[in-house]
């Protein structure tokens, strides 16, 4: 089956993780491999603990998505994205097949 690469940035990034996670995307591009990247802007750490579930619905459905277009799906995390993988994963059973975390939060 083919694999998706999904991205998810940390809580506070300006540019959509383009300098985080976003500088993965060169090697992706490179061999062809299909990605995308949650971007779901920026907010302090407070309004983590009040968005970060809704992110998470958000990620969660993207996975299906692509789980229904023929996909296992890959993810990959910085920081808050990790937290927000973390909570798609155990409260909307999104069907990850693996998971990355680089310097969880």
């Amino acid at each position: 089956m083919k694999e998706i690469v999904i991205l998810v940035h940390g809580f506070n990034v300006w540019d959509g993780g383009i300098s985080t996670v976003g500088k993965l995307r060169p090697f992706f591009a490179e061999e062809r491999h299909p990605y995308i990247m949650i971007d779901y802007g920026t907010f302090d750490v407070v309004k983590t603990y009040l968005k970060n579930k809704k992110v998470a619905k958000k990620l969660a459905t993207a996975c299906e998505n692509a789980k229904l277009s023929g996909y296992e799906v890959i993810v990959v995390g910085h920081s808050n994205g990790c937290a927000i993988i973390d909570i798609a994963s155990k409260k909307f059973n999104a069907p990850i097949k693996k998971a990355v975390y680089i310097n969880p939060a």
